[in-house]
């Protein structure tokens, strides 16, 4: 079996169940999660971007999760394999977007301005 079948056929729960996530999502009516390496140079150009961003909308909670820290099985169980690794989640916890990689910065601001 190849490596991406192995990886896409286990059952896993979503994102939004990963821990530090569902406790924000209880909490935020939007929320954006940027998950991210210190290893990572598309996460260090992907930082200023969402930090530029969420200073003009108070709205949205922003939650950066380090996820060096994490055991590999641990993060693959809940779908979270490459970094970064980006969502936004609406009202009522609901999934507007995610992605992996470097986001457009006109693209996130779209998103943040969801939440006016």
């Amino acid at each position: 079996m190849s490596f991406f079948k192995r990886l896409f056929s286990k059952k896993r729960t979503g994102l939004e169940d990963f821990p530090p996530i569902k406790e924000a999502i209880k909490d935020n009516d939007f929320l954006f999660v940027n998950l991210f390496s210190n290893s990572c140079l598309v996460c260090k150009r992907t930082k200023p971007i969402v930090d530029e961003i969420s200073q003009l909308y108070p709205k949205v909670k922003v939650l950066e999760i380090l996820i060096d820290s994490y055991d590999e099985k641990q993060l693959k169980k809940f779908g979270i394999v490459f970094t970064p690794t980006l969502a936004f989640y609406g009202e009522e916890g609901k999934t507007v977007h995610r992605s992996v990689g470097l986001i457009d910065k006109v693209k996130l601001k779209k998103l943040f301005e969801m939440s006016i």
